[in-house]
C-alpha cells in the first residue's frame, strides 16, 4: 500500500463522498444538514489549508482547517473520509501529529465540535493533545451532544 498526501481538489469531494464513512455521514448531518458532498466541497472552499490521503492513488481522506473569522487568531480543523482510512493505521496516526502542526502555523488556536457518538474521532483527537470537552453538549441543527476540543501552538507537545 502507498499512502500519498497530496493538495486536496473538488474532484477528490467527489470520491471521498461516495464512500463516507457512516460515522462522518452522521456527524456532517447532525451539525449542518448537509449531504458528505456538500461538506466536504464547503469545507474545502473554507479551508486556508486542505490536502487529501490517497490509498494506492485513491483519495481516502480529506483534512483541513479554516479561519472561523480573518479577525480572529483561530481556525476549525476537520476531516471527513471513508472506511479505507483505517487500513493504514500508524501512518495516519504520526502523519496526523504533522498536519496539527502544520495547521497550527495557519492558525495559533484549533477549535471544533466532535459528534459524542464518534469514539473514535474523540480518542484520536485525545492522543493527539486536543483538550476535549468532558461533558457533551446540544449543537448543530439537531441540538445533538457534541464535545469541543481545543489546542493551541502554546500548549502543542509533539
Amino acid at each position: 500500500m502507498t499512502v500519498e498526501f497530496i493538495d486536496a481538489t473538488m474532484e477528490h469531494c467527489k470520491i471521498i463522498a461516495e464512500n463516507m464513512r457512516e460515522c462522518d455521514k452522521n456527524e456532517v448531518w447532525a451539525s449542518s444538514h448537509q449531504e458528505p458532498l456538500t461538506a466536504l466541497v464547503e469545507s474545502l472552499k473554507l479551508s486556508t489549508y486542505a490536502q487529501t490521503a490517497t490509498l494506492d492513488g485513491v483519495p481516502c481522506a480529506m483534512y483541513g482547517v479554516g479561519a472561523k473569522n480573518v479577525l480572529d487568531d483561530w481556525g476549525a480543523p476537520w476531516m471527513l473520509a471513508t472506511d479505507d482510512l483505517r487500513l493504514w493505521g500508524k501512518q495516519f496516526l504520526m502523519r496526523s501529529i504533522r498536519v496539527i502542526r502544520e495547521m497550527l502555523q495557519f492558525h495559533p488556536i484549533l477549535f471544533n465540535f466532535v459528534d459524542a457518538r464518534n469514539a473514535a474521532s474523540i480518542q484520536w483527537l485525545i492522543w493527539l493533545g486536543f483538550d476535549v470537552s468532558p461533558q457533551p453538549e446540544p449543537w448543530g441543527m439537531d441540538g445533538l451532544p457534541f464535545h469541543t476540543f481545543r489546542k493551541t501552538r502554546r500548549d502543542y507537545r509533539a
